[in-house]
């Protein structure tokens, strides 16, 4: 029997889940029986009226990150697996809520990290001495004015924790997260310690710019240095503008987890991918083990609770930014930002231990 799904969020990112759903859909693999969006005139207004006229296998959640937990439970409740966007969670409890409902319902949720599914990290993930992470992206004023929740801490008494460590490059903190070990079974999240630094340069609630270092009993340290008021042109350097550098005893090796390279020295090597939602497909069919269950992001859900519950991100000194651009194009550099990341990332040390932006 083909999989019944459900896609809600198509008029955003759910754009993506969209076309590859359809592609599995050519295939005989899934048949997409409703969208959800109510900014989009020929999707459904709501999950729960789409779900009353039309059962679902499989849910892609991919709104706002405040609307995760009720749209994740309503799909649990009603018999569905759920494909979760990242950032999983805006908050701790409502990860720890929704692990409990995976159990009530005997219904499981693989949440969105797709970086996750390179099989490049099997590769790197062994005699690990220490992780990195550098993310140098540029967005621009239209980025943070895109919706309501964009750049929030919070929106109408609710958590969201749009920052560039919670979501832009989220995935440079979770692969770097998977590769240190940290999602390992056994291993207790709440033992590692979370160190964070944020910094803000546009006029939002949270950061754009930001140092973390995670420690825990054991494991190997891992850093991560992301903002998004790098130069654009990085972002055109695959290999410079979000990497994770993995350390060992014997060698180093950079891995771009947009392009799934990996490079030892001069020697580049390019790994395939598992597709998430086949993935989760695959689970149903065969027990094929999930890629990303819930309970694996539990060390990034403790990072991005440190993040909410951190005082708000400092504003970077004007002397320390240019902006260039017009109206909703223009956008911040923060000066000498690329070496500043390498540094942190590098050393192990935040940007206010280098110190920068003093």
């Amino acid at each position: 029997m083909t999989t019944r799904l459900v896609i809600t969020g198509v008029g955003g990112f759910g754009r993506t889940h969209l076309e590859n759903a359809r592609r599995l859909e050519a295939e005989g693999r899934v048949e997409i029986v409703a969208t959800v969006d109510p900014a989009v005139p020929e999707a459904y207004g709501s999950l729960g009226e789409a779900l009353a006229k039309h059962p679902a296998d499989i849910v892609i959640v991919a709104t706002p990150p405040h609307t995760h937990f009720a749209l994740a439970e309503q799909s649990l409740r009603a018999g569905a697996d759920v494909l979760l966007e990242k950032p999983p969670l805006p908050s701790l409890g409502e990860f720890e809520r929704l692990l409990a409902l995976e159990q009530q319902t005997g219904h499981v949720v693989q949440v969105g990290f797709q970086s996750l599914g390179s099989h490049a990290i099997e590769v790197l993930q062994h005699d690990v001495a220490a992780v990195s992470a550098t993310g140098l992206w540029s967005r621009t004023n239209s980025y943070w004015t895109r919706s309501r929740w964009a750049g929030k801490r919070t929106l109408d008494g609710r958590p969201v924790v749009d920052g560039v460590a919670t979501n832009a490059l989220a995935h440079a903190v979770a692969t770097a997260l998977r590769i240190a070990g940290y999602d390992r079974p056994g291993f207790d999240a709440a033992a590692m310690t979370v160190e964070v630094d944020a910094y803000r340069v546009n006029d939002i609630e949270t950061d754009d710019t930001t140092s973390l270092r995670v420690t825990g009993p054991g494991m190997p340290t891992v850093t991560c240095a992301l903002s998004l008021c790098a130069p654009p042109e990085l972002v055109e350097r695959t290999d410079h503008a979000a990497v994770v550098q993995v350390t060992s005893p014997q060698a180093s090796a950079q891995f771009s987890y947009t392009t799934d390279v990996v490079t030892r020295g001069d020697t580049h090597e390019r790994f395939g991918r598992t597709d998430l939602l086949e993935n989760l497909l695959d689970h149903r069919d065969s027990g094929a083990e999930l890629i990303v269950p819930l309970h694996s992001t539990a060390a990034f859900q403790h990072v991005l609770e440190a993040l909410r519950v951190a005082p708000p991100p400092a504003a970077i000194p004007a002397r320390h930014v240019t902006w260039h651009g017009e109206a909703g194009d223009r956008h911040p550099i923060i000066a000498d930002i690329e070496r500043l990341a390498h540094d942190a990332a590098v050393s192990g040390r935040l940007f206010r231990e280098l110190p920068a932006f003093t």
